[in-house]
């Protein structure tokens, strides 16, 4: 099952290559890069893009991965508040002229909240300010795009340095991948810790990752009925949910897991996300709609709250 070695040892493969070669063409990048994980990657790869002269603008909601990765940088971090462009730019204009380098960091969609991010309006700005931008697309990716490449178009592609995904959400399996330039991709793998002392992934789930890359074009139905479904739970639970992360809010952490351990005798797997993975007083059940679901499903689940609270 395993792969025997770190990719610069035994742990090579062509299987690999390929995955990576038809990554970047669905990111519509030079080249890509595959890492074990998704974590392992944005904590492992972000001090290869900025360093101690340098700043990071982050979003307030970026995941705990990419904090990590900033840390280990010794750059400057400086959180906007989340998805504020207008704070964003207040920031820009007071810190950019101060460092060398500087990146934006974002999520196209958010974990938490399944808000998307304003790629356009980023974009602007990291050219006003000139900056790099760098996008998680973990949770659109497989989800949203014509072919399931993520919020990330063609057309926006050529402005964003640094695309990172992964094969462990819409892909059912493991793995992530960064889509980047000819040149970042040669110096990770000459550099990267996080790469190089890494034993590779196990032929058979990149195997799996690929036959999903290729297969993801020709899911344009199931697509169309999860966005069904999106506006359904939206519409049902009067809320202005706009993804398939759909958070409903308790606030309170203790009653929060009081009701989905209520919800969880009904039948009902709604998980609670409590501090610190959230801010306080803003507890929640994060109900993460499939293909799998039915109109029918929410509207148990949005019977069965209703009785429980």
């Amino acid at each position: 099952m395993g792969s025997t070695g770190s990719r610069l040892l035994s742990g090579n493969s062509s299987l690999v290559e390929e995955l990576e070669t038809k990554i970047a063409a669905f990111k519509f990048t030079e080249s890509a890069l595959v890492f074990n994980s998704g974590y392992q990657l944005n904590s492992g790869i972000i001090s290869h893009i900025v360093g101690a002269s340098d700043v990071v603008f982050g979003d307030k909601q970026i995941h705990a991965s990419m904090v990590e990765g900033c840390v280990r940088s010794k750059a400057k971090l400086i959180r906007f508040k989340h998805q504020s462009l207008e704070h964003l730019e207040y920031l820009l204009k007071k810190n950019r002229p101060s460092y060398k380098k500087a990146l934006i960091m974002i999520e196209s969609l958010y974990s938490m909240d399944g808000d998307k991010a304003p790629l356009s309006d980023l974009i602007r700005l990291s050219k006003n300010y000139k900056c790099e931008l760098y996008v998680d697309e973990a949770h659109a990716f497989g989800v949203y795009g014509e072919n399931g490449e993520g919020l990330v178009s063609k057309e926006l592609a050529t402005d964003i340095s640094y695309q990172v995904g992964t094969f462990g959400k819409a892909y059912g399996s493991s793995g992530a991948f960064i889509a980047c330039s000819e040149s970042f991709k040669a110096s990770l793998i000459n550099s990267c810790k996080a790469f190089i002392y890494s034993t590779a992934l196990p032929l058979p789930v990149v195997a799996w990752n690929l036959a999903a890359v290729e297969l993801m074009p020709s899911l344009s139905e199931r697509r169309q009925k999860l966005y069904h479904l999106c506006a359904y739970a939206a519409s049902l639970f009067s809320c202005n949910w706009g993804s398939y992360i759909c958070p409903y809010i308790v606030g309170d952490s203790e009653k929060t897991v009081e009701l989905s351990a209520a919800l969880k005798e009904k039948g009902l797997w709604t998980l609670p996300i409590r501090p610190p993975t959230v801010q306080a007083s803003s507890s929640r059940l994060r109900l993460s709609l499939t293909y799998w679901h039915s109109e029918s499903d929410l509207t148990i689940l949005y019977q069965a709250i209703k009785n429980c609270t």
